[in-house]
């Protein structure tokens, strides 16, 4: 994620005022700690951003709905679940830590069903297990706000950095 903040960081300084910047997501998921800093680091950024989802699972599908306007492929695929994580150590330690991951997980849980507009128990009862949508699916499941097409110019193509 390091790499990818200060290519954000480069871009938001490089673009016209204003321009807002699309950040294409083909992610598995990943760290919650990685991912909240990630989202409060791309808020900071002095222009809007706008996702484009390719696939964003667990961790993925969180920075989607924390972000701007959220933009999906014809098959793009978005999956949320309950926060995963563990602890260890001495029991007042693992209570600790247990009711730390609680309220992690609370929170992401009304980030994600406000934006989503959709009651905090409707949502967590969907995601209860794997709550998978895909393309315009994602559209009626509120998951994604519209469809669009990815098409990379011939430097990204040369480059081999197209995402398609």
């Amino acid at each position: 994620m390091v790499m990818a903040l200060s290519q954000l960081e480069a871009m938001d300084k490089a673009l016209p005022e204003g321009e807002p910047l699309y950040l294409v997501l083909k992610t598995p998921g990943g760290s919650v700690i990685a991912g909240m800093e990630f989202i409060s680091a791309v808020k900071q950024l002095s222009r809007p951003v706008i996702t484009v989802t390719i696939q964003s699972i667990s961790m993925g599908f969180q920075i989607v709905q924390s972000l701007g306007k959220r933009l999906v492929i014809a098959h793009g695929i978005f999956m949320t679940h309950p926060i995963v994580g563990t602890c260890r150590g001495r029991p007042v330690r693992i209570e600790s830590c247990l009711n730390g991951l609680i309220q992690l997980a609370n929170s992401m849980d009304v980030i994600a069903a406000d934006r989503m507009s959709l009651p905090l128990k409707i949502y967590q009862k969907r995601s209860s297990e794997e709550w998978w949508s895909i393309g315009p699916g994602a559209i009626e499941d509120r998951m994604a706000d519209e469809i669009t097409e990815i098409r990379c110019n011939k430097v990204m193509m040369d480059k081999g950095s197209c995402p398609n």
